[in-house]
């Protein structure tokens, strides 16, 4: 059993290693690209660049989203205008920096996770009268409507200022399908997102110091030192957290 579990314990090291890593190419992608990209977005808080958010969830959908996404995971986040009773255009793009639960394996009933603004972002669209589908929390997506739960639907967005319309003109978009209308609320898609980057800012501001060309998934005996060292910490501190005596 000792065996097992701490076979279990170097897989599950290795493959958060492998998620950090394929996330940092995923996000110095994202930057070096720039322009259109398409991510998910969720209409949660007014998260700014540089700004972290932590959260502690036990909404399902919300959970299995976080989950899938895995550490490193890159979305969108925008916030609620309550003056418009509409989702703002212009939000954040955030990199799930912590995620108590392993990509992959069963999602646990509650989540504990730390969220990272990147780089500012615009969900695309229609200057008038926005449509997208995007993740909200809403009553009708509770299983009983008892409480808000997070869903994917359609939802309205403000409309463009003058300025951003006439870029939005310039852009010439292609209209989007109606195919995700059919999907099950609790299945999230992705939307067209502009990366915005002000004028004589680096995009190496955002990157992170691990090389994007470094993918290779075996650990290295320094990070499996680091691992375990992290690890046992946990461990330890769970089994004082559990103990009515540290108390």
């Amino acid at each position: 059993e000792v065996q097992q579990a701490d076979a279990r314990r170097e897989s599950q090291l290795q493959q958060r290693i492998v998620d950090v890593r394929t996330a940092d190419a995923a996000e110095t992608a994202m930057l070096d690209q720039g322009g259109i990209v398409s991510m998910p977005v969720v209409c949660y808080d007014g998260i700014l660049p540089e700004q972290c958010l932590v959260l502690d969830t036990e909404d399902p959908t919300f959970s299995r989203f976080l989950c899938e996404l895995g550490l490193g995971g890159l979305f969108v986040m925008v916030a609620f205008d309550h003056k418009r009773r509409k989702l703002r255009r212009h939000g954040s793009v955030v990199r799930i920096t912590t995620v108590d639960a392993i990509r992959g394996s069963a999602v646990p009933t509650a989540v504990h996770a730390c969220l990272a603004g990147r780089v500012r972002a615009c969900v695309l669209g229609p200057a008038i009268d926005m449509v997208m589908r995007v993740g909200r929390y809403r009553r009708g997506y509770h299983d009983e409507g008892e409480e808000r739960a997070l869903g994917w639907g359609a939802e309205r967005f403000v409309d463009a200022t003058p300025q951003h319309a006439a870029e939005l003109e310039q852009m010439k978009l292609e209209e989007r399908g109606h195919a995700d209308e059919k999907l099950p609320a609790r299945t999230w898609t992705d939307a067209a997102v502009q990366i915005l980057i002000e004028a004589g800012e680096s995009s190496t501001a955002f990157q992170n110091d691990t090389p994007a060309a470094d993918m290779h998934p075996e650990v290295n005996a320094e990070e499996k030192a680091m691992g375990e060292q992290l690890i046992a910490s946990l461990e330890q501190w769970q089994m004082l957290a559990s103990d009515t005596q540290t108390y």
